[in-house]
């Protein structure tokens, strides 16, 4: 059985992936006093993909109309390349790109990086406070994690309020306290702790890639909304590869673990819809990330049979849960301004999924929700993929 050529994201029990003032005088320097100041309550930014306020600018650091300066998706989704393995060359690369200005919205006002749905912390270092100094670090800092961070809990957030916005609140994983760890020794969503967890090295950090923490999040939400149904996997859908148990299909239909990847992929290309290359950042060729033999990117998967997938990836779950979110997007980008319906249909359907599902069984539990909700005005369109990938 083929073994994935990157690290990726393990679905198991935990499913993974991939100065000081002059003592005799104090003077208030009003210009920096905001620097000092913790944010407060915010609103959320709502359904805009892309809030107004938000954009690249080389003066984000100094500039305060900016709450923080963040990657915009990952370190290599506007340069493209690679990044240096010269520890001073790649500091420079990741600086350089690390000025994404961004408001930070929906803060609980307690001074940290948490509202009522999720919390960013760290293993070894402080939880960072809600200040322009705290907020606007270099990423990879030495005995800091304060840039890691601030780029997954803008990201994780980005993706909470734009879902729930366009979905009428239908957002699982809302108000579920869910703990994001940015330099674990590992990566994926531990169910049992309800924590997403990011592994940290020396030379990368999977903090640094917003769309692979938008990933997990989806994974989490699905698991929150039927947390029972995911406590045994179908014997006879999957089969152990990899040294991993139930890591493969058995066939092109899908499983479990598939739809799994799945969800969390569909979160994450929706959210960057104009590159959903995700995980380029961790892969680091240039290239996209390599599933099983698959690219991980649904631009170029538009076609893909699961049969053929199937075959390529030796029935490795990961790969075919590409074709699962792929069928997904495809649906999403023909709906047109109704798009936000396949989002409600989706985020609905991850209550109804369970360990026993495949494909098939998926789709026909969404055409369910699609009667009650919209007169089944989208069923077809689940239809019609399926007979396109073969199934």
């Amino acid at each position: 059985m083929r073994r994935p050529s990157k690290p990726t994201i393990v679905l198991a029990t935990v499913v993974m992936i991939l100065g000081y003032q002059n003592c005799g005088e104090f003077v208030v320097d009003t210009g920096k006093l905001s620097q000092f100041s913790s944010l407060g309550a915010t609103q959320s930014a709502g359904a805009d993909l892309v809030p107004s306020t938000d954009k690249f600018d080389s003066s984000c650091k100094t500039n305060s109309a900016y709450d923080a300066c963040v990657f915009q998706q990952n370190p290599l989704s506007r340069s493209g390349g690679t990044l240096s393995a010269d520890a001073a060359t790649r500091q420079q690369q990741l600086s350089a790109q690390a000025l994404y200005g961004v408001k930070l919205t929906s803060l609980a006002g307690n001074g940290k990086l948490e509202n009522a749905t999720f919390s960013v912390q760290s293993l070894s270092t402080p939880q960072v406070s809600t200040t322009a100094l705290a907020l606007k670090s270099d990423p990879g800092t030495a005995n800091s994690s304060a840039f890691e961070q601030a780029n997954v809990y803008y990201w994780i957030n980005r993706a909470a309020e734009y879902f729930d916005a366009r979905t009428n609140g239908a957002l699982p994983a809302k108000g579920k306290a869910i703990k994001v760890l940015v330099d674990d020794t590992l990566t994926g969503y531990d169910s049992a702790k309800n924590t997403i967890r990011l592994k940290r090295s020396d030379t990368n950090s999977v903090a640094w890639s917003g769309d692979l923490a938008v990933h997990l999040f989806g994974v989490a939400n699905l698991m929150l909304a039927n947390p029972s149904g995911w406590a045994a996997l179908s014997a006879t859908k999957h089969s152990t590869c990899n040294a991993m148990d139930k890591g493969c299909c058995t066939a092109a239909v899908g499983c479990g673990n598939a739809i799994r990847f799945g969800v969390g992929e569909y979160f994450a290309a929706s959210l960057f819809p104009e590159r959903t290359r995700i995980g380029e950042a961790l892969a680091n060729t240039g290239n996209p990330q390599i599933i099983g033999g698959v690219a991980r990117d649904l631009a170029s998967l538009s076609s893909s049979s699961a049969t053929s997938t199937f075959t390529t990836a030796t029935g490795y779950a990961q790969s075919l849960g590409l074709v699962y979110a792929s069928m997904w997007f495809e649906i999403r980008k023909a709906s047109g301004t109704q798009s936000n319906e396949i989002d409600r249909l989706f985020l609905e359907h991850l209550s109804l999924l369970d360990g026993n599902d495949d494909f098939r069984t998926a789709f026909a539990k969404v055409k369910t929700i699609d009667a009650r909700l919209f007169s089944g005005r989208h069923s077809s369109k689940f239809d019609n993929q399926l007979t396109a990938r073969g199934i």
